[in-house]
């Protein structure tokens, strides 16, 4: 039996798509073209902004980036 993998695309709209509850952003990738975000932050070229959230992220909880 032939499973798919379920896409990962989120569909952010005030987040910056820089918070945990992003499912890219938690998953440790960056948002792509399947993502339905608005004013993404979590993107290759904006680096600093995105190491920072994670810093902030990891502050705030410890295992958070942690899969179950």
């Amino acid at each position: 039996m032939i499973t798919e993998e379920k896409k990962v695309g989120c569909n952010c709209k005030r987040s910056r798509c820089l918070k945990l509850y992003c499912e890219c952003f938690q998953k440790q990738h960056f948002c792509s073209n399947q993502c339905n975000c608005h004013e993404c932050g979590n993107h290759k070229d904006n680096k600093e902004e995105h190491k920072q959230a994670v810093i902030f992220a990891l502050a705030r909880n410890a295992h958070g980036f942690e899969e179950e």
